[in-house]
């Protein structure tokens, strides 16, 4: 009577074409600096190389924060995909990569070949005041 209810959807993914190219599509990637949260919304990470803390944009804080070395980068963007985390179409492999390349660049996360798992000094925001970790 009600099977309507009982069917599973399937998700389709788009082809992603830019992520079928990437050489990195199959290494874990994992944050390697400590961060903390500037406010509600916002995080800033401790980058080494710059003397004062670095807020960062929403994306990249989005990808940032996920960034726990347990999937690859194509996992992440099927992940992506499939919570609707940045809004799904064609081209959201372009700006996840893209959002990976500068954290990459800005050196704040890493590549692994296998899963990887976040520094404890990483995993949770530090107290900006003490410097420390937080509870």
């Amino acid at each position: 009577m009600f099977s309507i209810f009982n069917k599973k959807s399937k998700f389709i993914l788009p082809p992603f074409e830019e992520l079928s190219t990437y050489p990195d599509k199959d290494k874990y990637f994992y944050r390697n600096v400590a961060w903390y949260w500037m406010d509600d919304y916002q995080i800033a990470v401790i980058d080494p190389g710059k003397p004062d803390p670095v807020p960062l944009e929403l994306l990249n804080q989005i990808v940032f924060l996920d960034s726990k070395g347990n999937m690859t980068v194509k996992q992440y963007v099927e992940y992506a995909a499939i919570k609707d985390k940045f809004g799904l179409h064609e081209e959201l492999d372009v700006a996840i990569l893209c959002l990976i390349d500068m954290l990459l660049m800005d050196n704040l996360i890493a590549l692994s070949d296998t899963p990887k798992t976040v520094d404890t000094r990483y995993k949770k925001p530090i107290d900006p005041k003490k410097n420390k970790l937080a509870p």
